[in-house]
């Protein structure tokens, strides 16, 4: 199944549930707008190809004879790039390689990506209490391992800064989405590969556990609610028309010392 034809299928993603954390009326643009994919991202997905697919990259990516798109030399070389082939800069490719050499250095992972798996295969299930249908795409299924394995460029692999990222992310609430997508197969871990983007591309794998996953359970139920509802009602909400009172968080001492 190519890109196209499973961003096609009507089914509710992560990457689009994920917006409901703000408000439906979030989750509703969503759902009705494509997001064109920002650099960031685009690299990623290059990072990706590089790490979990090395023998295939540049079957897929046609590097380009300079970095700067302004150029009229860039501008008429991507007109000559094949079909199917994705153009991406020297720069770029250097520093995915880069990342993908780090990754692969370490004796322990490097086993694990090598271990036979199953590369972005689309997934379809239909929500057993709500009803609707779901679909996610994992990175890389391992079925020696019982892994799902989910690749993520950082600005911090270190545990503390990393666990702080799972939260800003909501990482803990796709594992949990993953692996209910896949429930009653033998993928019963969830692990991210957490790399570095810059030197010197530093790399840690975590597991999102079951403390994780059972403080993301009443977090992605209530979004889960919340969209059956809207979809239910066509009512999408956003947030509340009234002046609120802002309060300081619950971490934040205000009480100053005697």
């Amino acid at each position: 199944m190519t890109d196209q034809e499973y961003f096609a299928v009507k089914a509710a993603s992560y990457s689009t549930l994920k917006h409901g954390l703000k408000s439906m009326a979030h989750l509703k643009f969503a759902l009705n707008n494509t997001i064109e994919p920002t650099e960031a991202m685009k690299l990623g997905t290059l990072v990706h190809a590089a790490v979990l697919e090395p023998d295939s990259l540049f079957t897929n990516y046609e590097v380009a004879p300079c970095d700067n798109r302004a150029l009229k030399a860039y501008k008429e070389w991507v007109q000559t790039v094949p079909t199917g082939k994705l153009p991406v800069r020297p720069k770029d490719m250097e520093l995915a390689l880069a990342m993908r050499d780090a990754v692969y250095k370490k004796p322990r992972l490097k086993a694990l990506l090598q271990l036979e798996g199953i590369v972005e295969r689309p997934v379809f299930w239909r929500d057993s209490v709500y009803g609707f249908d779901c679909k996610c795409k994992p990175d890389k299924l391992i079925p020696q391992a019982g892994i799902i394995l989910d690749l993520k460029t950082c600005l911090d692999a270190s545990e503390d800064a990393f666990q702080k990222t799972i939260v800003n992310y909501g990482y803990h609430l796709q594992a949990l989405h993953y692996l209910t997508g896949l429930e009653g197969t033998p993928y019963k871990q969830f692990v991210i590969l957490a790399v570095e983007k810059s030197a010197p591309y530093e790399c840690a794998a975590y597991e999102i556990g079951e403390e994780w996953l059972e403080a993301a359970r009443i977090q992605w139920n209530t979004v889960l609610e919340k969209y059956a509802k809207a979809t239910k009602e066509n009512k999408w909400q956003g947030y509340p028309d009234k002046i609120i009172e802002s309060l300081p968080p619950r971490w934040m001492n205000t009480q100053t010392d005697a």
